[in-house]
Parts: structure tokens; sequence; C-alpha cells
């Protein structure tokens, strides 16, 4: 009888493993320019600005996420709806999005060309594994 308990009982165990493994979906994380607008009043410098969402479904990463310009001191943290806005000189530059606390959670918009006076809202879509 025990041994009859025992091999129902692993056999449970991996149905449920399997299942389980079959309905995994991973969200790739990614970088995106969404829009570009020129604003005089920024006086010949650039804003970036955005949110950090989840890629699944979108909704916000709020106050996990630092933002930073590759090369320079200028950086960020989103606040709990996910946004996030920085200002610095026009110029080539990468934009980095990680998260301190995990080391594989880094997404770069790399090349990123600025003018003097441009506005650019960048979303950020971070990887999510979904059970």
């Amino acid at each position: 009888m025990g041994k009859k308990l025992f091999v129902s009982f692993a056999l449970l165990l991996l149905l449920l493993f399997y299942s389980c493994n079959n309905n995994t979906t991973i969200y790739e994380g990614k970088a995106l320019v969404i829009n570009r607008s020129l604003d005089a009043s920024l006086q010949d410098s650039v804003m970036i600005y955005g949110y950090v969402l989840s890629a699944a479904d979108e909704n916000p990463f709020g106050n996990s996420s630092t933002i930073l310009i590759e090369n320079t001191k200028t950086a960020t943290v989103c606040d709990s709806s996910g946004f996030f806005s920085l200002k610095f000189l026009s110029g080539t530059y990468t934009v980095i999005c990680f998260d301190p606390s995990v080391t594989n959670d880094t997404l770069k918009l790399e090349n990123l060309k600025t003018l003097p006076n441009e506005k650019v809202e960048i979303k950020f879509l971070k990887r999510v594994v979904v059970w």
C-alpha cells in the first residue's frame, strides 16, 4: 500500500512540474524611443523622460530602477509610477536602465543622438517571467 501511495504521489508531482513548465511565458525586455519633440524652454539642453514598465502588462516598476547616461554623472531613480526624467547637454549617448539589486536586468538604448532643445520620450519594458 505504501509503495502505491509513493508512486501516485511521485506521478502527481511530475505532472504538476510538467504543467507548470509548459505555462511559463518569458517577456523579453526592450528600450524604445516613443516620441521626440523640440522645446525652446530647455535652453539648449536635452530632456529624456518616460517610464519603466513590465514587458508583460506595462504596469510600472516603481522605485526600483536607476536610469543613467553612460560615461556621465547624470542619473536618476524612477518614482513609484515608474516615471523618470533627466536633463543634460545634447550629444550621442547610451541610456541605461537597471535595478541595482538584480545583476542581469539591464536595458540599454545605445547611440541615442540628441539635439539642443529636444525632448525624447523613452519606454523601458523590463523582462518578466510569468509562471
